[in-house]
Formats: C-alpha cells, structure tokens, sequence
C-alpha cells in the first residue's frame, strides 16, 4: 500500500438526475442510485490490496451511502469501474424490456440508451499525501464541471426540452414527422406488462395510459420493482438482483457462481415504506418536506485531521446513524405523522411527512405543520443530539450542530420546485446562523413565508405563545403585525415595538431570553444574525406570519 496517498472520489449526474425527478418514488429510486454507486466503489476500494478505505464505513446496507469517498492509496480502477457499473444499470434494464416485457417490438433505441450509458455523470478524483489536502483539491476540480450534455428530439410527459421519452423508434426520428400515436401505443403496451408499482397512481385509468417517461425516469422505476424477470440466460431474478450479480461479476471477477449468492450486500431498492401510497395530487394534501445536515463538516473533519482510526470510526457512527433513521422515527411514534426517509447519508439527510392513516380516518382532525412540528422537536432532542451529537462529543470532543430546512409546501407545487426550495430554506438556516430550524411556508402560487429559530429556543418559544385571552389562536398576533406593518410602525432605527407586540404574546421571560440573547449577554446560538434593530424586527413580524400558518 502507498503509505502516504490519499484518493477523494465523488461523482454528481450531469442532468439533474434527482431535481427532475416527478414523484416520489422516482426520487426515492435517483437517490438510491446514488449510494448504490458509492457502495460499489467502496466494495471495490475495500477489495483492492493497495487501498484502505477510509469513508465512509460499510455497513451491509447500501442505502444512504454518501458519495464523498476517502481512501488511503491509489485506487487506479475507480472511474472504469464506477462507469462499468452505471452501464450495467442501464443495460439491464434495457434488456427487462426488450427481451422480456415486450418482445415484439422494432427495437431502434441503442443509441438513445448508450448515450445514457455514456454521459449520465461527472465524475471527480484527486489524490495528494495529506488528506485535508486533497479533500481541497477535490473541491478544485469540481468546479471545472466539464461535462457532455445530451442533445434529446422530444420531450417526456413531466420535462420539457431536455429530456426524450423513451420509446423504440428513438433513434430514426426526423423533425418533420408526428410520432405520438406510435409513443403512445407503446406505452400502453408496456403499461400493460409493467406491474403496478411503475405506473402513475391516479385512479383514473386514462392517467396510467398517458404516463410517458424518458430513459433515465424508466431506469428510476425498473430499479424499484422485485417482479422476477426471466433473462435470456434462462436465469430468473428481480432486476435489482440481477444488477446486484452483475457488478458482484465485475468487481469479484474470480468467484463460483455460487459464490455471488452468498456476498451479503444487495441492490435491494425497494422502500420501506410505499413512495406510490403518497400522491400530493389526488389526495390535495400539504405535506412537509425536511433537508437538512450537520454545521461544518469541513471543519469537523480537519479537526481529526490525518488519523485514520479516528476517520473511520466517525464514518462509522454517521453510516449507522444514517441507517437507522427510518426506524428511529417511527419508534417515535408522533400522532396524526407518518415519515418517508429518501435518504440519510451519515449526516446528510432528506425526509417527507404525511398524514398518517389512523389521522385520515378521523375526518374531524386537520393534518397541520404543527404536527410536523412535534416529529422534528424529538429529531432533534432525541434522534441527533442524543443519538449522534453527544456521542460524538464524548469521542472526539467536539459536538456536531445540525441545521434543518422544514418546508410545508401545498398539494400542487411541482415536486422538483419543492425540491428547490428545501435547499434554499436548508441553505437560510446555515446563512442565518446554523443550529437551527428554518421553516418556509410554501403556497401554489410559488410565494412562501420564511421564519427560522435556534433549536435551543424553538419548542420553548413557540409552546409559550399566548394570546390576549389566555388561548393559543396565533390570529391575535398576526392581524396585530398586519395593522402595524399597515401604519409603518416597525422602524429601522428601533426594535422597541416589536420587542413589545412580543412581550404581549410571549411573556417576560421568554422575551428576557430573547434580549440577552440578542444583546450577547447569552452564550448560546445566536437566534437574529446581527444586532439590527430592523433585523429582529423582521424576525418577529415572521414568526408572527410563520405562526399563523403552523398553528391555525
């Protein structure tokens, strides 16, 4: 082994694979691809006698693996093997549908699908002989982006002019011609074949035989299903074992046949939770949608600087974390909230929360972001600080704060819209000081309020509201910043109206909290930004429309 080089990996789809991702399960299946290609590199760094692979951990588990790879040594074979692998993916799937689904079709595709195979992804490596060096140098050469975009004929039923649906004439289109009885056909053919799971979950039936998808939104939903596929070597297996045999081929080269049974990790992609249960659309549902990571990895991991041990074992405790999320959550057992991880990568992690059943069944409850509300207060308290923090503060010496952007988005704003605004409401708690919750209020018509507050202050904050009459009705408190903001009475040169509309609502001593806080007189996170009177002013007229919104 290269005793002092050091290898980072990483590797980003070109074309938004996750952000155009429609539905659910497409999102599920684009970020479950993701880590299957991390766990592949890892597999194959772990196997190879001149690497020591340093993150992340392997746990048996490939979902939720992060794509930022550190090895000790000189892993030549990454990027062949990482592109060998990815068009495995593409080819299997391929072959499910031409030599097993429809069979009879005039297939002239390839070149559709090699292309796929060929330049679906950037893919980044460095290597130096210091390891927060060549984290650096990583992060250098990411901001090349030099990649090859596909020029596609057509669009697909959700994108429009970037991606081609995928049908069997792809490759022979001319400009001047009309295929969309031919596309059409097709599709109702497959939709046909196809089990249930792949297909749009409307009840209408004309919704599931209009549903069109492009290549890399196919590719999402084959990985998804475990419908025995008979492949042309007469073997039977799931589309995701067939990929699982196929790479175990590639990287074990030398192993029986029997042999590639026995490898513990599989491509096993299915959720544990139905993504196709959830439809925002046909249930005219709000749901909340959560994003969030820890504050200053990039710092918390210089400051464990050049030890391996150290770096595997902190790998180690964010892979285990990060796999037993779905099912700490659940064990929470939050009333009317029902949670759906998409992905949980060590400290990365994204969720979706719904109305459960049992609340569905009870017509006279309202499923309200307050609910959500409680789910993420025991996230916190019990899942990160308790879970992950403080065990990492008695290991290392250090805590690891979390920031977390909660968006309550209406039942039809486009996912990949909310998508967009989860990273930026993730992104307002980082800018607005870390540890924190930052919450979006997010409408049809694209408009949304903003609000974010510490961890430490939020629950005791918002469970201290207190209207006039001794209630918990937040339209006291709204219509009030709304005359108020009416008549200019919030100045940029003085808090003191709003400090004292708050006193009003939350009482002495929330609102002494809130002063020595902002004063510096409290050591704690800061809950404003900057000492601007105009800037509290701002955080209290929010809190008021947030408030508003979350409770009534």
């Amino acid at each position: 082994m290269s005793q002092h080089t050091y290898t980072a990996i990483t590797f980003a789809p070109v074309q938004g694979f996750i952000e155009k991702s429609r539905k659910l399960r497409d999102l599920y299946g684009s970020s479950y691809l993701l880590s299957f290609l991390a766990e592949v590199l890892c597999r194959a760094a772990d196997a190879d006698p001149n690497c020591d692979l340093i993150s992340p951990a392997l746990v048996n588990n490939a979902k939720g693996t992060p794509n930022q790879i550190l090895i000790e040594g000189e892993f030549l074979q990454a990027k062949k093997i990482f592109f060998e692998t990815w068009q495995i993916i593409v080819k299997t799937c391929q072959t499910s549908i031409e030599k097993y689904y429809l069979t009879d079709e005039n297939y002239q595709w390839e070149r559709e699908w090699n292309a796929w195979g060929n330049y679906a992804w950037e893919f980044f490596i460095a290597t130096d002989q210091e390891i927060n060096t060549v984290r650096h140098k990583l992060s250098e050469i990411k901001r090349e982006r030099n990649w090859i975009g596909i020029n596609w004929q057509g669009e697909s039923s959700s994108l429009t002019g970037h991606d081609g649906i995928a049908w069997p004439g792809m490759d022979g289109m001319k400009p001047d011609h009309n295929y969309d009885d031919q596309i059409r056909q097709f599709w109702q053919k497959l939709n046909q074949y196809l089990p249930e799971s792949i297909l749009d979950v409307g009840q209408d039936s004309e919704a599931k035989k209009g549903e069109q998808l492009s290549i890399p939104e196919l590719i999402k939903r084959l990985v998804l299903l475990n419908d025995e596929v008979n492949w042309p070597d007469d073997e039977k297996r799931t589309i995701p074992k067939r990929i699982t045999k196929k790479v175990n081929q590639l990287l074990f080269p030398t192993k029986s046949q029997n042999d590639y049974d026995r490898i513990p990790w599989q491509l096993s992609v299915r959720p544990s939770k139905s993504f196709e249960k959830l439809n925002r659309w046909q249930d005219n549902e709000w749901t909340g949608w959560f994003m969030g990571d820890g504050d200053k990895m990039g710092e918390y991991l210089q400051s464990l600087g050049n030890d391996n041990k150290k770096l595997k074992d902190f790998s180690h405790s964010l892979i285990n974390w990060g796999k037993e999320l779905e099912n700490r959550l659940d064990n929470l057992k939050i009333p009317k909230v029902d949670n759906r991880i998409v992905y949980a990568g060590g400290d990365d992690f994204f969720g979706i929360l719904s109305e459960n059943d049992e609340s569905k069944a009870e017509k006279n409850q309202s499923f309200k972001p307050s609910d959500c509300l409680v789910l993420l207060y025991q996230f916190h308290d019990q899942l990160w600080q308790k879970g992950l923090s403080d065990k990492l503060q008695e290991k290392y010496h250090r805590p690891l704060m979390a920031s977390v952007g909660f968006v309550w988005a209406a039942p039809n704003v486009p996912q990949r819209d909310v998508l967009q605004h989860c990273r930026e409401t993730e992104k307002s708690a980082k800018n607005n000081g870390r540890d924190r919750l930052a919450i979006r209020i997010l409408f049809n018509s694209g408009n949304h309020l903003d609000w974010h507050c510490p961890w430490w202050f939020l629950q005791d904050l918002l469970e201290s509201y207190c209207d006039r009459e001794g209630n918990k009705n937040w339209t006291h408190f709204y219509n009030d910043v709304a005359v108020l903001e009416s008549r200019h009475a919030f100045s940029k040169q003085s808090s003191e109206v709003a400090q004292a509309l708050f006193e009003i609502y939350f009482g002495d001593e929330i609102t002494q909290i809130l002063e020595n806080n902002v004063r510096g007189t409290d050591s704690r996170t800061k809950i404003v930004s900057d000492v601007k009177p105009e800037t509290l002013n701002e955080w209290i007229i929010n809190l008021a429309k947030v408030g508003f919104h979350l409770y009534d």
